[in-house]
């Protein structure tokens, strides 16, 4: 009976069929949970994919308290650099974009050092990929010296550090459309003043105004006259008693979390990365350790939507 039904989708009409062949008490229950609680189907079938959708950021009370930072590269050499060290605040937008000759991890600790710390002080909170520059132990020691927090988002997850994800499109299509593959270095500061002076969606600012205060001044801009220095104090003391602007969310357009996550003692992990064919798109089961909001759900460093719950026999 295993090897003729094991490959089969235990539907109705299956469980029809199976009827009229056999007879015990409680066939139809005991065949369904033989059929949910079997690894290899678990492993190899899927039926629906778990989405919880991004979770949220706490907002910062301060600006340049809560930074994202990322490398862009190999990019074409130019002026012997061919990465770029790219950091955003959470808070304003604030973007930076540091040349560099190689993307090693004290390359990106002195960039992080001479490029953002110098001008803004030391964040609270760093938020980074897993790359082997930001899980080695000089990127964490360098946190541990200044009593920062590292936090390393989910493998295979990049939407947990969109911001700067969204800054490397917009950065790259700048320096696309401005030069040649030779020259983006000297176009960078152009660039970076386009993307400083430039609104931001939910914010009704640009970076520029919310660190400080007023707009730059751009190209081809005419220069304000002198009258307008009390209006901008004026508008100094007011910006300054308000509130955080408290950016915007957009949920997710579709979310699905199985009910059995919430309870299930082990979970099958979906391999995101490329495999061989007939490689089945799930490994496990694993035991949960550990419950959270969002990463880091068992004992695996990992998200809720590459989650599936272990069926076993005794769990019907």
């Amino acid at each position: 009976m295993a090897l003729q039904w094991k490959d089969v989708p235990l539907g109705d009409s299956n469980i029809s069929i199976l009827c009229e062949k056999f007879i015990w008490h409680k066939i139809s229950h005991d065949a369904g949970n033989w059929v949910r609680s079997c690894v290899p189907c678990q492993k190899s079938k899927v039926h629906r994919h778990t989405e919880t959708g991004p979770g949220a950021f706490h907002q910062p009370q301060r600006h340049f308290a809560h930074i994202h930072v990322d490398v862009v590269g190999p990019l074409p050499p130019s002026d012997g650099d061919r990465y770029l060290f790219t950091i955003i605040d959470h808070s304003n937008r604030w973007p930076e974009a540091i040349p560099m000759a190689n993307a090693t991890s004290a390359s990106c600790a002195s960039s992080l050092l001479s490029g953002w710390i110098s001008r803004f002080g030391i964040p609270e909170h760093i938020t980074s990929d897993r790359g082997t520059t930001f899980t080695s132990h000089l990127w964490t020691s360098l946190g541990q010296l200044m009593g920062t927090t590292v936090h390393h988002t989910t493998a295979y997850n990049p939407e947990a550090n969109g911001i700067v994800k969204r800054l490397h499109r917009t950065l790259k299509a700048a320096l696309m459309s401005r030069c040649n593959n030779s020259t983006w270095s000297l176009q960078l500061p152009w660039v970076l003043l386009g993307l400083r002076t430039t609104p931001k969606e939910g914010l009704d600012a640009s970076p520029a105004e919310m660190v400080f205060g007023e707009p730059l001044v751009v190209p081809g801009e005419f220069f304000p006259d002198a009258q307008s220095n009390n209006d901008i104090s004026r508008l100094r003391n007011i910006v300054g008693k308000l509130a955080p602007c408290k950016q915007t969310y957009k949920p997710p357009d579709h979310c699905y979390i199985p009910r059995d996550l919430h309870s299930t003692k082990h979970v099958f992990l979906r391999t995101d990365a490329q495999t061989p064919p007939l490689t089945p798109p799930y490994s496990g089961p694993y035991e949960v350790i550990e419950r959270r909001k969002k990463n880091r759900f068992s004992a695996l460093e990992t998200r809720n939507d590459g989650l599936v719950a272990a069926q076993a026999a005794n769990d019907s």
